[in-house]
């Protein structure tokens, strides 16, 4: 990983001032002269494994967010680490992470992993609390979580409410408050020499979260949304950037992903919402 005084706590304005401008403002001769409105990917990952994903009895004793990973957790992220720079390699990286200690330490594994290769430029990296675990309570009682977990399958992922926690509806909020931070951060990063050409987005979150933030950007109804599953851990979830011939761009889901998650056809943003599901046939 290049930019290696690069610190995962830093604030994002402080890190996109460590950024060379002589690598940032023109990445070098070669690169063709069109200019991007979107990054090249949007890549979700779940958390590897964690305690509470082995033995949920350990949220009556350890907070929700400071739940750790397994040490197959580790290995999972480390995994992933490899497989994201597989993908990235010899381009740049920001990341935004949720700041529960899992998803913390599955990046610092996967930027670990980044490191030894020293062939991505980091350009900077978030701790993102709207992208956090859904809310169960606080100290949780694992046979009341249980049985409302049980309630949940029947009632509804999405507008099912935790006693003294969320329902998915707003996990769903946070999400498109995010989004839409998301969408003026890039605005800014372009605006000071950040090309979107080879930008990826790396966004580290938990299963739930990870659904709707997908539900959202792709307009997906509660019924996709409640058919869906969520991704393993620590398994990349890709949207690509596709380039029109008119030179208009719209992310998708990669087929893969698309499949793992159990969504339906083609996800993508191509199409205006209007033209998604029932309202289909009466604009046709």
């Amino acid at each position: 990983v290049k930019n290696k005084n690069f610190s995962p706590l830093t604030r994002f304005s402080d890190e996109i001032v460590s950024i060379s401008r002589r690598n940032l403002h023109t990445h070098n001769s070669n690169i063709r002269a069109e200019l991007f409105r979107l990054p090249r990917r949007i890549i979700l990952i779940r958390h590897g494994e964690s305690l509470g994903n082995v033995d949920d009895t350990s949220y009556a004793s350890i907070p929700d967010w400071k739940i750790p990973l397994t040490r197959r957790g580790e290995r999972q992220a480390a995994h992933a680490g490899e497989d994201l720079h597989k993908l990235i390699q010899g381009e740049r990286l920001f990341t935004y992470c949720s700041p529960y200690k899992r998803t913390l330490e599955t990046w610092e594994i996967m930027k670990d992993s980044l490191q030894e290769k020293n062939d991505v430029t980091l350009v900077g990296t978030r701790q993102e609390p709207r992208i956090a675990e859904q809310q169960f309570g606080n100290f949780q009682n694992p046979k009341k979580v249980r049985t409302a977990k049980a309630e949940r399958r029947t009632y509804g992922r999405f507008f099912f409410r935790f006693p003294n926690g969320e329902a998915g509806l707003d996990v769903y909020n946070r999400a498109s408050s995010f989004l839409a931070t998301l969408s003026r951060d890039l605005q800014w990063l372009e605006a000071n020499s950040v090309p979107m050409e080879d930008l990826n987005i790396l966004i580290v979150t938990h299963g739930l979260t990870l659904r709707l933030l997908l539900m959202r950007y792709f307009q997906l109804t509660v019924e996709e949304f409640e058919h869906s599953y969520n991704s393993q851990n620590a398994k990349l979830v890709i949207m690509d950037r596709v380039t029109r011939e008119d030179k208009s761009e719209f992310f998708r889901l990669d087929d893969a992903s698309t499949e793992a998650l159990n969504l339906k056809g083609e996800v993508s943003s191509e199409k205006p919402v209007y033209w998604r599901g029932e309202a289909t046939e009466r604009f046709q």
